[in-house]
């Protein structure tokens, strides 16, 4: 194995235990692994502004790709250095296929996270736990009609989310959002449905923020639970699936770790990277795409 220059973490259900929660033990790790010259990646489906606050905590974490891949961004500065837009032409059929099953629609812009008033007010009316009910108020900015929204912001649109009610209803979407024109197509929980443009995805943006790193993809670890991680779990030398993933990802991965209620990834780090010497860094990537 060679040395680790570079990891990218999901962070949901991944690196933060439930609740969102980042133990102090991890932030540690995290930042004993900067220290060390590694390039710690967020590498989340989330909006850049919905990032929760504990991220910004950790000390010497650098860039944090976002929506799935469609951006990239200096984590301190907010500054986006890549960005990959949907594909405007899909957005009507999208939007058409969504609003025909009745799926609840959030959209991202500029790394905000917008969705419809009524669902805002009420996500547990829509089918939310009382933990995603919190997640939601906190991170989504309220409009007043979000498929016109959508259709005002149609060449500037970062992603577009579903909100599922049950699995048939998944299935059936996924199905027809398939044959809907050209986008990347995800999922990381199974109440959403992800969409961005063709060249997202979190193995595309890592391997582009790699290249500017000039860090080879045997040098890259990442770690990931989720559907929308398998891509980056291929891409890295070394793919690391926590314990709570579905089992078909634990066998696309290099090395299984605990789950994320129990420091899998600061268990990963330590074990893999911080028991086995200290990587170089690489250089600063400046480039806008």
């Amino acid at each position: 194995m060679k040395k680790i220059k570079m990891i990218a973490l999901d962070l949901d259900g991944t690196t933060l235990a439930d609740g969102g929660i980042l133990t102090e033990n991890t932030k540690q790790v995290l930042e004993e692994a900067c220290r060390r010259g590694v390039h710690i990646v967020v590498a989340s489906g989330r909006s850049f502004y919905s990032l929760p606050e504990c991220i910004h905590q950790v000390e010497g974490l650098e860039y944090s790709i976002n929506s799935n891949g469609s951006s990239v961004y200096r984590l301190h500065t907010a500054e986006r250095i890549c960005h990959e837009t949907l594909n405007s032409a899909c957005v009507p059929t999208i939007l058409a296929i969504l609003q025909e099953e009745n799926a609840c629609i959030e959209c991202f812009v500029d790394g905000i996270a917008y969705a419809d008033q009524a669902f805002v007010e009420d996500p547990v009316g829509f089918g939310a736990t009382e933990q995603g009910r919190i997640y939601i108020q906190k991170t989504r900015k309220p409009v007043d009609g979000i498929v016109s929204f959508i259709q005002d912001n149609i060449t500037n649109l970062d992603a577009i989310d579903a909100v599922v009610s049950n699995p048939e209803q998944k299935a059936r979407l996924e199905e027809k959002l398939a044959q809907a024109g050209d986008f990347y197509l995800t999922s990381s929980v199974d109440h959403l449905i992800e969409m961005a443009g063709s060249r997202a995805g979190k193995a595309a943006a890592l391997q582009w923020l790699a290249g500017e790193l000039r860090i080879a993809p045997e040098e890259v670890m990442a770690c990931g639970n989720a559907e929308n991680d398998r891509d980056m779990l291929l891409y890295a030398g070394y793919g690391v699936a926590v314990a709570n993933s579905p089992e078909s990802l634990k066998r696309d991965a290099d090395y299984v770790t605990e789950d994320n209620n129990h420091e899998g990834v600061a268990n990963a780090i330590r074990r893999l990277v911080l028991d086995s010497g200290e990587p170089q860094s690489g250089e600063e990537p400046n480039a806008e795409e």
